[in-house]
């Protein structure tokens, strides 16, 4: 059984890379002899994007698979990727992202023993400042296993609210699903040059909608990193235009594949929704930068009568936080020793949600784990006073109701966060 672990880069800086890259080796993927399982392996596909800057010594340092193109976006570098991958499970990871020590590997086995064409699991944000995951986030705090039409209506049925179940990164694909997906989502949008942004949705709606059976896990964070060099952050006016007009064209595909099918009036009501939802949030970052000249645009593209700011309820899974250590990294080298020992004591100051969790699922895969005072010391988390205050729930939506979405003093917030 393969993994094929899809990296799309356009001039990521070398250091975020690099940490990326370590996170996918040094973990339990790369060690499935301590299961018992030597028939498990993966591959790193790394597809750039007609990048200006130097990756020989990572590519070498790493032993990937790396094919450089033009620059042509990240749908179709994301394209390329999904085609080049040998693996029975796809996985993406975004360039300046990382994942937990103890990701890949039990979606990997779960997929196996369900037949899951989707597994999903936890994800965190990572800024410069702290680490925090949404509590609220239904594929953090629940377990589901879904089959039949319930993979799609459970997509739907979130009206783009969840970020989890939009994007690619936090999940593993059958080969065959995602390959069909991209081919799809690259049908429905033929002829449109540099289809960059909510094209995640669009392939998750497709694999979505053919997905047999998915379900979701909890044994680790893939850590979303926010920082200002994003490509999803919007600067500019015609960056704006373009994610509205690319936005309505996914919904207005949304809409016609579901058409005639069962639930189709359910679905076609979700997607309604989704599509005032995201007019708010377009509309607020129009208002807050002074696009005006977009306002009409907005309004006919997203068939609303009225423009509105967006609503303290549409950011519902962002509302309230729990915070993680900043230095999660010496954690997971540290529990990445003790698992590759099989077994042994540790030493915890303090059991965290991740800790706790991380060790729950060592113990129910047969290896040994004991809470001690002696023994393999496990480092206590590393949480700032300040960072705890912030993230205070009371504190943190207070914040959220007094600065409205779009707003600069919201932006504000968040970058202290």
């Amino acid at each position: 059984m393969k993994l094929s672990i899809v990296i799309c880069v356009y001039n990521t800086d070398v250091g975020y890379l690099d940490e990326c890259l370590r996170s996918l080796t040094e973990s339990t993927l790369a060690h499935p002899e301590v299961i018992g399982r030597e028939d498990i392996t993966y591959e790193i596909v790394m597809v750039d994007d007609g990048s200006r800057l130097y990756y020989g010594d990572l590519i070498n340092k790493y032993g990937l698979r790396y094919i450089k193109t033009e620059n042509r976006g990240i749908f179709a570098a994301r394209t390329l990727g999904v085609s080049l991958a040998d693996g029975d499970y796809i996985a993406f990871c975004d360039s300046d992202d990382t994942v937990s020590f103890n990701y890949h590997l039990p979606m990997l086995l779960a997929a196996e023993r369900s037949g899951a064409d989707i597994v999903i699991n936890d994800w965190a944000f990572h800024t410069a400042k702290a680490r925090y995951y949404c509590t609220m986030d239904t594929t953090i705090n629940d377990t589901f296993s879904l089959e039949g039409e319930a993979p799609l209506a459970r997509f739907l049925a979130q009206k783009g609210r969840e970020h989890s179940y939009y994007v690619l990164w936090n999940k593993i694909y059958s080969a065959p699903l995602l390959k069909r997906a991209t081919e799809k989502a690259n049908a429905a949008t033929e002829g449109i040059e540099r289809y960059n942004y909510s094209e995640d949705a669009l392939i998750n709606f497709f694999a979505f909608k053919d997905a047999k059976r998915c379900e979701n896990l909890h044994t680790g964070y893939y850590f979303y990193r926010i920082h200002d060099s994003q490509s999803v952050n919007v600067v500019r006016q015609e960056t704006l235009e373009r994610q509205v007009r690319l936005t309505t064209k996914t919904l207005s595909v949304m809409t016609e594949e579901v058409k005639g099918t069962e639930g189709a009036a359910g679905y076609l009501a979700a997607i309604r929704d989704w599509g005032e939802y995201m007019a708010r949030s377009h509309f607020s970052h129009a208002k807050s930068n002074g696009y005006e000249e977009l306002y009409p645009l907005i309004k006919e593209l997203y068939g609303v009568k009225r423009l509105r700011r967006a609503k303290y309820s549409d950011g519902r899974c962002y509302q309230k936080n729990r915070l993680l250590g900043n230095n999660h990294v010496d954690i997971d080298r540290a529990l990445l020793a003790l698992w590759l020992e099989r077994g042994g004591e540790i030493c915890i100051e303090k059991s965290s949600r991740y800790l706790k969790k991380t060790l729950a699922y060592m113990e129910g895969v047969g290896i040994r784990v004991s809470e001690a005072r002696t023994g393999k010391a496990i480092p206590r988390e590393q949480i700032s006073l300040k960072r705890r205050i912030l993230l205070i729930p009371i504190v943190y939506r207070l914040g959220m109701l007094l600065f409205p979405k779009g707003s600069r003093l919201r932006a504000l917030l968040k970058k202290k966060i």
